[in-house]
């Protein structure tokens, strides 16, 4: 057994190793061009040629096939080679600035938990408790262990919507339970209440609209883990103050009516 275990020995040295791996990373690395760099990138002349010579190439029956061939896949890799320096040079002169404590990174895949973590209580608790430093015993630790081992017994990994739970479940119920109520009733994604009577609505979207920060920055349908998560948005309507409240938040549950509006 360790000495340093028994006496509660700090090991810099684990430390120390650590640091030595570390690596920059910027999650938000173009790894192509933008649209505007992308046709300015084709517009240059060394691009145009390549182009040309390809089309050229193409063009030509007489020549030998295989010497045709040989031709298209060097001006292929010349053009990847071109496209690849081009992406470098804009990734170096890209600016990253590290995110703060509480700043939300724009990447795709943290937006995506961000979203549906409120439908995940144990891996909600586990994305702040495991990067806290404390102790093996303490009460933190002990939580995120049990988190953990909760998990790992879990048969589905979303198991409640918040405003759906098993006695009203799941999307499929979401037009069973608005049906079994005489008056209008409906469910808010944004804040996971449901709202009765059509005044109360058209109240409860302009509250919501009065405090932009309380409205979706992606207005896409989402569904994870068979439950919808957060009905979609039209973006163009929630900006219109001609549009009446319940108009200018009204809930697409599905993404094909939500393409079709947008």
């Amino acid at each position: 057994m360790d000495k340093g275990a028994i006496l509660a020995e700090v090991r810099s040295v684990v430390n120390d190793l650590f640091r030595g791996l570390t690596l920059p990373r910027n999650p938000q690395l173009w790894q192509s061009l933008p649209t505007e760099k992308q046709e300015q990138f084709q517009s240059s002349p060394e691009f145009v040629e390549i182009e040309k010579e390809l089309a050229a190439l193409r063009g030509r029956r007489d020549a030998d096939p295989s010497s045709r061939r040989r031709c298209s896949r060097e001006l292929y890799a010349k053009r990847r080679e071109l496209t690849h320096k081009e992406v470098r040079k804009w990734q170096k002169a890209q600016s990253h600035q590290p995110s703060g404590k509480d700043s939300s990174s724009p990447c795709y895949r943290r937006s995506i938990f961000n979203r549906v973590r409120f439908m995940m209580p144990e891996r909600n608790r586990l994305a702040s408790s495991l990067f806290k430093p404390d102790t093996l015993r303490s009460t933190t630790s002990l939580s995120a262990l049990r988190g953990m081992v909760t998990l790992c017994e879990k048969e589905a990994e979303v198991e409640f919507r918040p405003g759906l739970e098993p006695e009203k479940y799941w999307r499929h119920v979401y037009s069973c339970y608005k049906r079994s109520h005489d008056d209008f009733v409906e469910l808010c994604f944004l804040c996971s209440k449901w709202i009765f009577g059509e005044t109360q609505w058209s109240n409860h979207c302009q509250t919501h609209l009065n405090c932009p920060e309380t409205l979706p920055v992606q207005c896409d349908p989402l569904v994870y883990g068979g439950a919808l998560v957060t009905a979609g948005y039209c973006v163009f309507c929630m900006a219109d103050p001609s549009l009446p409240s319940e108009k200018r938040l009204h809930q697409y549950l599905e993404r094909g009516p939500w393409k079709d509006h947008v």
